[in-house]
């Protein structure tokens, strides 16, 4: 999940809302509700940046398209544009506000002008919720690996 970290750009979403003419970071929580309670970290947005120019440009036009509808989160309201950055200063403004972060691999989201921004969110938020997925199966997997062991120590 962690494969942006060796790219030489990336392109960092903000969101000018109008109100308030502050730019701030596009960000989601991506926590995964799959993930049982007791395994479950604490919910943690996420900075949202994507590998391709295009992908981002095509993903800010959309957002902005849809800035009038009534079922768009009233914090994703306002002018959506790109920033580029290199991994190591994504990570550090992700890191100055406790954040997380989800690059979107190029070509991985279908970013038709005609698509549902609520589905274009969605994937987002899964692909986001990959590295907890991923982090979860790990957890799961040692856990599993400690059990066959002490099973095999106590049968001989």
């Amino acid at each position: 999940p962690y494969w942006w970290r060796n790219s030489r750009a990336l392109h960092l979403i903000t969101i000018t809302r109008d109100a308030d003419s502050v730019t701030q970071l596009f960000a989601l929580q991506m926590v995964p509700d799959s993930i049982p309670e007791r395994a479950r970290p604490e919910d943690k947005y996420h900075v949202v940046a994507f590998e391709s120019r295009s992908d981002a440009e095509n993903f800010c036009f959309l957002m902005q398209s849809k800035r009038g509808d009534p079922d768009l989160d009233e914090d994703l309201r306002g002018l959506v544009s790109m920033k580029g950055i290199g991994p190591t200063e994504l990570q550090r403004v992700a890191d100055d506000v406790d954040y997380g972060v989800t690059v979107v691999g190029a070509g991985r989201i279908d970013l038709s002008p005609n698509r549902s921004h609520v589905d274009v969110l969605n994937h987002v938020v899964h692909i986001g919720g990959e590295a907890y997925l991923w982090e979860f199966a790990r957890r799961v997997k040692r856990d599993f690996d400690d059990e066959v062991e002490r099973e095999e120590q106590e049968d001989k």
